[in-house]
């Protein structure tokens, strides 16, 4: 189990299809965090944040230009305290070269779905394994 300081600062990137489960990700994140409220996708907010022991940021670009994420004040986040899960970070180069790739495909049932967690860079290596115990692989 990591510790609070493990993550404080991580930065989770979201990528895959619409509908392949990057909001429910970030439900058993805020679960994982004690993070309170419900999560839902911030699609038309850009932002949320849920409030805990450890914040969690919940930012999502689907519809964000280079320009407007300047304007959301992305690196005051991306630089705070809590967590940050973005959605949809595109290549825009504004993730801190260290952070946790999360990438999200369809499974082969209805409601299956995969995610292929890849960490970039030593501190990021370091929570990945910190949580293999805690996920199967099925």
């Amino acid at each position: 189990m990591l510790r609070e300081c493990d993550a404080r600062g991580a930065v989770v990137a979201l990528t895959g299809p619409l509908g392949s489960g990057k909001t429910c990700f970030v439900q058993g994140l805020a679960r994982g965090l004690g993070a309170g409220g419900y999560v839902r996708s911030p699609t038309f907010m850009l932002v949320h944040e849920y409030p805990g022991p450890l914040p969690l940021h919940h930012v999502d670009l689907y519809r964000i230009g280079p320009a407007e994420v300047d304007a959301l004040g992305l690196e005051e986040i991306l630089e705070g305290d809590g967590v940050t899960a973005v959605e949809w970070p595109g290549s825009e180069g504004f993730l801190p070269p260290d952070h946790v790739s999360v990438e999200m495909s369809y499974g082969e049932g209805e409601n299956a779905r995969a995610a292929r967690v890849t960490a970039r860079g030593d501190r990021s290596r370091r929570i990945v394994d910190g949580l293999r115990g805690c996920v199967s692989s099925q």
